[in-house]
Formats: C-alpha cells, structure tokens, sequence
C-alpha cells in the first residue's frame, strides 16, 4: 500500500502545468509555478513535421541525440515535445513558430548538479531527496523544485541560483 501511495502523492504534489480544457487541448499555467504536466492531448498526428519545420528544426539543433519523442499542439498553438534521454523525462515548448519557450526536465537525485543538492541538504539533511524538476528558460537560469520526504512529511523547495525557498509543505498522516 505505502508503494502506491507516495507515488500517487508524488503525481499529485507536482500537479499540472497544464489544465486539461477538452478532449485534445491543453491550456498553458505559468510553469515557473511549479506546476508539471499531468494530462495531455492525443499525440500530434503523421503530418505534425510537415506543418511544424520552424519547430522540428529548432528542437533537433538543442537535441541532438534524442531517439523518439512525442509531440502535442496545446491550445494556445505552441508545441510540447516530450522525451526521455539519459533516464531523464524532458517536456520541450516550442512556439508554433519554432522559437523555445523553455523545457522541464524531470529525474532523480543522482542527476542533480552537487551544488544545488548541497544547498539543499544543509537545510534537510534529514530529508530524502525524490524528484525534480527543473524549470530551463531562455536567458535565465534553471530554476529547481525538489521534493524531499520522510516518513513524517514531503516538502518542496524551489531552487534559484544559491537562493532556496518552500513551495509547498505537507503532513503525510494528517
């Protein structure tokens, strides 16, 4: 039971950055609120690169090495192209021009860069770190939420630089 629970906690607690509208459409949230996919629409049909060159361009020129994506028009007309590379899920944006808007890339703690886990540990360093995701934006740097836990309580933080604030706080019993 506690092994599908947290995992159940987890999706909940990383919500969605987007909100599901229809049947095929997403609206886009402020991503930098932390909020991850949690819906999508149906997969981008068989003529998504003819009508999507500007986009396919620009996503092959940052990501050389990707093996298979997925590929979503979201309401507003820009593109989500979802990914694994290196045991790492990536959720690309794209303007329907192809200009990037950013990308969320989630993993697990041996992914994340020393520094920002040692920031983090010497707040709570009797928590386990078990998710991130981090915010890439264009001109900026990544921004970070971590979720850590223990058997008491789950708290995210969000990481900016050498800057650490919670986000979100819960009590797992209460």
């Amino acid at each position: 039971m506690k092994k599908i629970f947290l995992p159940v906690i987890a999706a909940l607690i990383f919500g969605a950055a987007h909100a599901q509208t229809d049947n095929n459409s997403l609206a886009v949230a402020d991503v930098r609120s932390g909020n991850v996919d949690a819906a999508l629409p149906a997969p981008a049909g068989k003529d998504f690169a003819a009508e999507h060159k500007a986009v396919i361009k620009s996503f092959s020129s940052m990501y050389k090495v990707v093996r298979s994506t997925e590929s979503y028009t979201l309401k507003d007309k820009s593109i989500l192209i979802r990914f694994y590379n290196n045991g790492k899920l990536y959720k690309a944006f794209f303007s329907n021009s192809g200009v990037w808007l950013h990308t969320v890339c989630s993993y697990e703690e041996p992914y994340l860069p020393s520094a920002v886990r040692d920031l983090v540990k010497r707040t709570y360093s009797n928590l386990k770190i078990t998710f991130v995701d981090e915010v890439q934006t264009p001109g900026m740097e990544p921004v970070y939420r971590v979720q850590l836990q223990d058997d008491k309580k789950i708290v995210i933080v969000k990481v900016s630089g050498d800057e650490m604030e919670v986000d979100q706080e819960f009590d797992k019993h209460a």
